[in-house]
């Protein structure tokens, strides 16, 4: 008993001897039910239930293809769990490093013995001499196996370790580094060995070489920009017709040379048109806006700071067939706060696409707090949250046929100068399951879209809120929501598989409309007063609308349910989430002991 009771508190609960072995797998059968609950329990610090983890990212860390990793997070700040798969029987090293060498690199190294015993360290590099053991093992493993001519090495690991021999995992291209030997006794890689760039948290692939794809540009040509502060220019375009299904597996901005201060963002809409008309003009304002909107289904969106999209590798974008769209709305907004004069423009979107078809159609559903200049956010507030929220119960009313389940891989979130934090709460049954998105540092000029770690099932019923925090410490006026960069917006853009016809599902506070209720609010803001207007308007029923492709309406009221606060990675924290894992561990040690004795 002592034997196992103190490998058991060894790193990461690796098994390293035959007997270990024989006596902890007999005690697991005898504990049954009971003991695999403990283990799940155990595994919400630990990962041990990683059946129920899901590893959407893989990339290939060298060229040849010998070496791959997989991986998936918490979207809430949990850990981050890794599947490393190299081409060796002997020894797998990984990690990360600040500049592409081993020096003040962050790896573990694990394997498989001869005898079927497996090693697994956490280490770190003072040079380019064999990395040392770390004094606190953060890695923890979850599975270590060979098979044929390959080694597969699962492990988790939370984003801050606080552990000054780990690298913090951020939202920030990462320096990823490997090495492999042929054999189990650790010694130098010579060339098997290699470093690749990826931004873990933030992933976007690259178009292989190796698909079959083209690509098509949507954009404006020489569309002077009127001397206005903000100007939204809408332009109906037709994209190539194809003989057979394609899907778009990448859509890159193109931004003209020398415009990149001009262009704030770019949404291509679908149009329920059945021929090409030729309009162009103000979006919303001017005499052409009432047939503009008519287009009202994303599909397509950029902002400034963001870069190209690749989907992931089981969806696209369906073109080609009888129920794709021919026509879109391009949507610029253009954010010209000198009100400069004589701007010429080109700048729009291209479209790469292959005949190589994905197993899911995708779709964008834009969520979020409808834009109406009604609504307003207080001068001199540090902290002002707005509301948003989508009841999807009306989902399979307002479409021609059943809707599936949403996978939502992605979200896009957009507010203005004066949003400082974004988050988008997923709720079933009125209790919150998880987020669809969270940016806690939102910064305008930085907008992406970020893959979830895990694909979010959202199912008819659950309801999505949208949350968006303001300052407006700066500002001595009220601002009001709308469509120029000194109003504001809150909206997420959610991309989820399979496609269904719902385009938009957002709210508004009923109190807005009240005018003597908001023409009371328009001046001599005070701490309290601020608080006071924040909680009517999340407190107000929400009349909350969705729309589908083809401007069908449904408005039905909701409430704005309660979120939960986001994790934070503090060193505190952590030293308290991993004390409690310890004494699940206990706890799950004594009932293994308690069992195996009463059976012997």
């Amino acid at each position: 008993m002592n034997r196992l009771m103190l490998s058991s508190f060894t790193h990461s609960s690796v098994i390293t001897s035959s007997s270990e072995r024989w006596t902890f797998e007999i005690s697991v059968k005898m504990i049954g039910k009971c003991g695999n609950l403990l283990l799940c329990i155990f595994g919400l610090c630990c990962s041990v239930c990683f059946s129920a983890i899901t590893l959407p990212f893989t990339e290939y860390l060298d060229s040849a293809n010998l070496m791959s990793v997989s991986w998936g997070f918490d979207n809430n700040g949990g850990p981050i769990t890794f599947q490393v798969v190299a081409n060796t029987t002997g020894w797998v090293g990984f990690g990360f490093s600040p500049s592409g060498s081993m020096t003040g690199s962050d790896v573990v190294i694990g394997g498989v013995n001869p005898d079927g015993t497996v090693y697994f360290t956490d280490r770190h590099a003072t040079g380019n001499t064999l990395p040392l053991v770390d004094a606190k093992q953060d890695y923890t493993l979850i599975d270590l196996k060979e098979s044929g001519s390959t080694t597969t090495m699962t492990f988790s690991r939370q984003l801050q370790t606080c552990d000054t021999d780990d690298l913090p995992i951020t939202a920030t291209p990462m320096i990823l580094i490997y090495a492999y030997g042929s054999k189990d006794t650790i010694s130098y890689h010579g060339a098997s060995r290699g470093a690749k760039v990826i931004n873990l948290l933030n992933y976007a692939g690259s178009v292989q070489s190796a698909v079959n794809y083209s690509y098509f540009d949507l954009t404006v040509t020489n569309f002077k920009v009127p001397h206005l502060t903000t100007f939204y220019y809408c332009k109906i375009v037709q994209i190539p017709s194809f003989s057979q299904k394609n899907h778009i597996i990448r859509i890159d901005p193109l931004i003209q040379k020398g415009n990149e201060d001009l262009v704030h963002h770019m949404l291509l809409y679908v149009c329920p048109f059945n021929k090409m008309i030729s309009l162009d003009g103000e979006c919303y304002f001017g005499p052409k806006s009432t047939t503009f909107n008519l287009c009202q289904s994303v599909f397509a969106a950029w902002a400034v700071g963001g870069g190209a999209f690749e989907f992931p590798a089981n969806v696209g974008a369906s073109v080609g067939t009888s129920q794709d769209p021919l026509y879109f709305r391009l949507e610029m907004h253009y954010n010209n706060p000198l009100a400069t004069s004589g701007r010429i423009d080109s700048s729009g979107l291209r479209f790469y696409y292959t005949p190589h078809v994905r197993q899911y159609d995708t779709g964008i559903l834009e969520t979020g707090v409808g834009v109406v200049q009604q609504y307003l956010i207080p001068p001199g507030a540090n902290i002002f949250k707005s509301y948003g929220l989508c009841k999807t119960s009306t989902f399979p009313s307002m479409s021609s046929g059943p809707v599936s389940d949403l996978n939502v891989f992605a979200s896009l979130l957009h507010t203005h100068l004066a949003g400082v934090a974004i988050r988008v709460g997923h709720f079933r049954n009125k209790m919150q399951i998880g987020f669809l998105g969270v940016n806690e540092n939102y910064d305008f000029s930085l907008q992406r879209s970020i893959f979830l770690g895990q694909t979010a099932v959202v199912t008819v019923g659950d309801e999505i809120v949208v949350e968006c925090t303001y300052n407006t410490t700066n500002r001595n006026n009220v601002t009001t929501m709308g469509f120029s960069t000194t109003n504001e917006m809150c909206l997420a853009f959610l991309m989820y598989y399979p496609r269904n016809t719902i385009a938009k599902c957002m709210s508004v506070p009923q109190v807005i409309f009240n005018t003597s209720i908001m023409s009371q609010t328009t001046s001599n803001w005070s701490n309290n007063s601020i608080d006071s207007f924040q909680q009517l308007l999340k407190t107000s029923t929400q009349t909350v609308v969705v729309i589908n492709q083809t401007a069908g309406i449904n408005m039905q009221d909701g409430s704005i349910l309660n979120m939960k606060p986001s994790v934070v990675a503090h060193c505190k924290s952590n030293s308290i989430l991993n004390n409690n894992c310890s004494i699940l561990y206990l706890i799950l040690l004594i009932v293994v002991i308690y069992y195996l004795e009463e059976a012997l």
